[in-house]
């Protein structure tokens, strides 16, 4: 009896901590996105042209830092309300001539709608490893582009 007791406790405490952790991706993704959107208010302000990207990789490495597991990255950018595709991998030549892969995971969100035009930010997730899924997030980084049509 007192070994099916120890197995609720366990078990509860289990449950409850998974809840705290469930809890700290969402605040974390909510975060990301208000910092994002600080961010771009501070590049409107200041008249800074995001025709061309702007990287936010300091704010998007605070709240995915390197070696975060992949599954709460994934958690993070959901709360955050990002559009999150599946990870894939390309090959390119590297500046020694070597060929090198790339594991990436892509995600977006549009901050602005205009007439003939969006601005969106998109974030890079550099994973360790695609077949098999991804376990870890190496990097993330991410930047701001304004388009028109």
């Amino acid at each position: 009896m007192k070994h099916k007791l120890l197995i609720v406790i366990l078990l509860t405490t289990l449950a409850v901590a998974c809840e705290e952790h469930e809890g700290r991706l969402i605040q974390r993704g909510v975060e990301l996105r208000l910092a994002i959107a600080r961010e771009f208010e501070r590049l409107k302000s200041e008249q800074v042209p995001t025709n061309r990207p702007v990287t936010v990789d300091a704010t998007v490495s605070k709240f995915i830092p390197p070696r975060t597991p992949f599954q709460d990255a994934i958690a993070i950018l959901r709360a955050g309300h990002f559009t999150v595709g599946e990870p894939y991998s390309f090959s390119f030549a590297g500046p020694d001539g070597r060929q090198t892969e790339a594991r990436l995971v892509h995600a977006e969100q549009t901050l602005a709608k205009y007439f003939g035009g969006a601005t969106e930010v998109t974030i890079l997730l550099d994973v360790d490893s695609v077949n098999p899924p991804p376990t870890v997030v190496k990097q993330a980084e991410g930047y701001i582009k304004t388009t028109y049509l």
